[in-house]
């Protein structure tokens, strides 16, 4: 385990937060959706953070960042064709660009035909999780509401 200091805790919290508005600056508003993201590998948590998506449903751009502000990967959507892009160094392997291609695909497109490997529950409130049965790897999605006095 690692313990670090009130100073360290209050500039890793600011990190995040400057590459989060940076990440959503230049975007407008009404195109973003902002969702708490957590990525399990076999039942054990791989990932968590956010992710920020910006995108009409057939092209588009996301970006997911963990706790501390550092960007874990993007993922560019054109011509229906999902690329990823931008992989944090442990992730950044073949296998893995390929697998991520494919699953991220459903965040921009949600309403395109499922194979029979992957299962999509969606909940009432904009929740909704992604299942690829064939790796064994599950990505759960809640959107981050905003409450603005």
């Amino acid at each position: 385990m690692i313990r670090c200091s009130m100073p360290n805790r209050i500039m890793a919290a600011c990190m995040a937060a400057a590459c989060f508005l940076c990440a959503t600056a230049s975007l407008h508003a009404g195109d973003l959706r902002h969702y708490s993201i957590g990525v399990y590998y076999k039942g054990s948590k791989c990932i968590t953070g956010i992710c920020v998506v910006r995108g009409d449903g057939t092209s588009g751009a996301m970006s997911v960042f963990n706790e501390f502000g550092i960007k874990a990967f993007d993922a560019v959507c054109s011509d229906n064709k999902v690329r990823v892009r931008n992989l944090v160094a442990p992730l950044d392997k073949w296998h893995v660009r390929k697998v991520l291609s494919k699953d991220m695909s459903f965040v921009f497109d949600p309403c395109r035909p499922l194979k029979r490997r992957y299962e999509i529950v969606r909940g009432n409130d904009g929740a909704f999780s992604i299942t690829n049965k064939r790796h064994g790897i599950k990505y759960e999605f809640k959107p981050i509401r905003y409450v603005v006095e």
